[in-house]
């Protein structure tokens, strides 16, 4: 937390917590408060006619469903299929009988109101919220919490209070100590700028909803109700997680451009924004994309930068060598049309298949096992080192990873590194800017992972090469594609190995193979612990789709399953 004066005499506080929405909210604050549950349990009355306690509890069950019914009718009608999805469950929760019937026991045995009882209820689901780490359980626990408090506001008759004040006030920063999908579905989301959650789970339907609408929001920033006044100004950074309070006319300047700049890109790219599952998991999805073109395409699709440029695509459409000249320029377009993000590139992946009129290749009896790759490089010195001091140059115009392909003993590593450094510092090159990765698609990486991993900066995993060296089955006959079937087990138990590697040594990984562009198999991918794909152009929508749609703990479980067979 840092804190500076500024022309006013509020101080400027800015906070860090856990962006939920992406975008730039600017705004005065408006605190929205909670029931006091705290009053509910302390005063309490003792109840002489049952019937008539028990009617006011199923006449704020009949409300109750009549505000579902309509909540879920206008998520089905403006096409918001997952918030209909939220309070369609809560409308079974208010069908179960069992559920309401534990509420009417409670009542008949302690003979004490049912607001009292009811906030015993949800303090109780509260206190339970640390000892549970499962997922799906926790998202069960926060729908019977929400429809304990629409309950309790019905029996209050106190809904009203909640959104005239919103009315008046005209496009406010909404502040709460929590906030639960009733609380959201009474707000008029086109009055709210951005939202600030005190305390909030990932496994929150609130995180669905808020993205559905648009609404740049910030979670897990303890004690800022109290650090906010009334009106204050606030300014919400969706993209950092960050928060201003009391910022000064200079930053509201510059962040009124870049919200305008953001809105700007919405309408020019209504697919881009951040993936979150279900539950509310970071999953990053960038793309394999190989012309400035595909790029493009890739970024109004949604995509966090290119996982995968094959540079033997743009050497293919040439019928000479480039000049170094020539290359740089082709990646500096590239980078232009990333706007920003990174860019994975590749070295030239050659031999096997991948041959060049004008480059010369030796005959091999088994080429797919043979000079391909990192090993035709290193056998032709200034290819490599043209090739390379292009990629590195392209620096200059944005973040470059450097992936070194076919990569199978470290010596091959150690020699890229001394090359890359030689490079670097005769061409006076940002080191921040420059990242290295290699493809994991030779088995035996796998077990010598150790030898490389702390050298390197990121791993991409190409699962089309690592399943076909892993079962012998060459990826281009047909004939074998029983055998390509029957891999998934085996692919997700080694990924399931390389993440935890990974995430011991703090690197990042990725799935850049064409595992990552099957919606169902990406799934299982997340489900070993990958966060992030890089998947074909055309499979981002659906690869996206398919894992907001899923929890984290619904991914682990179908891992769980495939694996169990091989136990």
């Amino acid at each position: 937390m840092t804190k500076s004066k500024n022309h006013n005499y509020n101080p400027r506080i800015e906070l860090s917590g856990i962006s939920l929405a992406p975008g730039i909210a600017i705004g005065k604050s408006f605190r929205f408060k909670q029931i006091d549950l705290e009053s509910l349990r302390n005063n309490t009355f003792p109840v002489e006619n049952l019937n008539v306690e028990l009617n006011r509890l199923q006449n704020s069950v009949q409300k109750s469903k009549e505000q579902l019914y309509s909540l879920q009718k206008a998520g089905v009608e403006s096409g918001k299929k997952d918030i209909a999805d939220i309070f369609n469950a809560h409308i079974l929760l208010l069908s179960d009988e069992s559920f309401l019937q534990s509420i009417r026991d409670t009542v008949k045995n302690e003979r004490l109101n049912v607001e009292h009882i009811l906030s015993i209820k949800i303090s109780d689901i509260e206190q339970s919220f640390s000892n549970i780490e499962n997922e799906t359980v926790k998202t069960r626990l926060l729908d019977i919490q929400d429809v304990y408090q629409r309950l309790l506001r019905n029996l209050l008759e106190i809904e009203h209070v909640r959104v005239r004040p919103l009315i008046r006030k005209g496009n406010p920063i909404l502040i709460a100590e929590h906030l639960l999908p009733s609380d959201i579905a009474l707000l008029e989301f086109r009055k709210i700028a951005g939202v600030i959650i005190e305390e909030a789970s990932a496994v929150s339907h609130v995180a669905i909803i808020t993205r559905s609408f648009g609404i740049p929001a910030v979670i897990n920033i303890p004690g800022i109700t109290s650090l906010v006044h009334s009106e204050s100004t606030l300014i919400i950074d969706g993209f950092e997680g960050k928060v201003i309070i009391n910022p000064s006319s200079s930053e509201i300047t510059s962040y009124r451009k870049k919200r305008n700049h953001f809105d700007n890109k919405i309408r020019t790219f209504k697919y881009r924004y951040i993936c979150l599952t279900r539950d509310g998991v970071r999953v990053h999805i960038e793309a394999n994309a190989n012309t400035p073109g595909e790029v493009r395409e890739a970024v109004a699709q949604g995509a966090e930068g290119v996982g995968l440029l094959r540079t033997e695509i743009y050497y293919m459409s040439l019928d000479k060598k480039p000049s170094v000249e020539e290359e740089v320029s082709f990646y500096k377009k590239i980078h232009e049309s990333a706007e920003g993000h990174p860019v994975t590139i590749r070295l030239l992946d050659l031999g096997a298949d991948k041959t060049l009129s004008y480059l010369q290749f030796s005959q091999e009896d088994n080429p797919q096992l043979g000079t391909r790759g990192i090993r035709y490089l290193l056998n032709n010195s200034k290819l490599l080192h043209d090739h390379l001091r292009s990629i590195l140059m392209s620096s200059k115009f944005g973040v470059v990873k450097v992936l070194i392909p076919f990569i199978s003993i470290v010596q091959e590593l150690d020699f890229i590194i001394s090359m890359i450094n030689d490079i670097r510092i005769h061409e006076r090159l940002d080191p921040s800017r420059i990242k290295l990765g290699i493809m994991v698609e030779i088995p035996s990486v796998l077990w010598a992972l150790p030898l490389f991993i702390e050298k390197l900066d990121f791993l991409s995993v190409g699962t089309n090469d690592l399943i076909q060296f892993a079962f012998a089955a060459d990826r281009e006959n047909r004939n074998l594609d029983e055998y390509r079937r029957a891999s998934l087990p085996i692919l997700l138990k080694m990924v399931k190995q390389l993440v935890q590697t990974a995430n011991a040594h703090a690197k990042e990984i990725t799935i850049c193979g064409e595992s990552a562009s099957d919606p169902a198999t990406a799934l299982l991918l997340i489900g070993t612990g990958i966060r992030s794909l890089s998947t074909r152009v055309n499979a981002i929508e659906p690869v996206r789709k398919e894992i907001e749609n899923k929890t984290i703990d619904q991914a682990n479980f179908a891992v769980h399953e495939y694996l169990r067979l091989f136990k």
